[in-house]
């Protein structure tokens, strides 16, 4: 188990409210209708600091007089083991760092930061939200994410949880203090790159990906994709009904008739 309580494997973890993490693995013990809330002290011992810290956080209008309601600390005290299970996978198993995950962890750099100076602290933890369901994608893997990566994405979660974040910093081998690194800068290669990757669906299926400059209309886009020479070797001269072109996402052509062999 944690030694600070950050996650534990097991049980909850002793000294909950001095150590500060997402502390038990348990679920949270029913409470009949009516029942008194719990007071903030044993959410903090139940779950740990750091659950019941992203809880306020995440609320939108934290000056107002909030209830500590159970279910909702439960709620950050899963994000947080998610987050830290996702991580200590990708310490262990982490190799490279790919360019999707580059891309990921610039605009996690950028939504942190700017939510941190507007005192916008909910949308922190719905950059974390996000953030964890990529990691979570099947179509990402746990080795294109690298040690630096981590590290870096423990800086930008150390506001938030800081016990928890202290925890897996140490975890991924990193040295000194984490409250002393220096912040992150975004990317703005990364963040506005000068192409994008286009899927394109010919009749709702995907037949290939197109580079295109990134920041095209709908109609620019849709004129490049169905003037490009490996579409048209597609369509093969048949008629194209209807374009469905969203920009920096997909172009989906659909056709006014069938290809033969399409036609089954």
């Amino acid at each position: 188990r944690v030694a600070s309580g950050g996650v534990a494997s097991g049980g909850a973890a002793s000294g909950g409210a001095a150590s500060g993490g997402a502390a038990s693995g348990g679920a949270a013990s029913g409470r009949a209708a009516g029942d008194a809330l719990p007071d903030p002290a044993a959410l903090i011992e139940k779950y740990g600091v750091d659950a019941v810290r992203v809880y306020l956080l995440s609320r939108v209008e934290v000056s107002r007089e909030l209830p500590f309601r159970e279910q909702d600390v439960a709620a950050a005290h899963r994000l947080l083991r998610r987050l830290w299970d996702e991580i200590q996978d990708r310490i262990a198993e982490g190799k490279f760092v790919s360019r999707r995950v580059l891309v990921a962890k610039h605009h996690l750099i950028d939504d942190i930061t700017r939510a941190l100076r507007r005192c916008r602290f909910h949308k922190a933890v719905s950059a974390f939200c996000s953030f964890l369901k990529f990691m979570r994608s099947p179509e990402t893997t746990r080795e294109e994410m690298d040690r630096g990566s981590i590290q870096t994405v423990l800086v930008l979660l150390s506001p938030l949880a800081p016990h928890l974040a202290a925890e897996l910093w140490t975890a991924s081998g990193a040295s000194g203090d984490i409250a002393a690194q220096a912040w992150p800068e975004p990317s703005s290669e990364l963040l506005h790159p000068p192409e994008v990757e286009i899927p394109v669906k010919i009749d709702d299926r995907v037949r290939l990906s197109l580079s295109v400059p990134s920041g095209l209309s709908s109609e620019r886009l849709e004129s490049q994709v169905t003037q490009h020479d490996s579409v048209r070797e597609i369509l093969a001269g048949r008629s194209i009904k209807r374009v469905v072109a969203v920009p920096g996402r997909i172009v989906n052509i659909l056709l006014a008739d069938v290809a033969p062999d399409e036609s089954s």
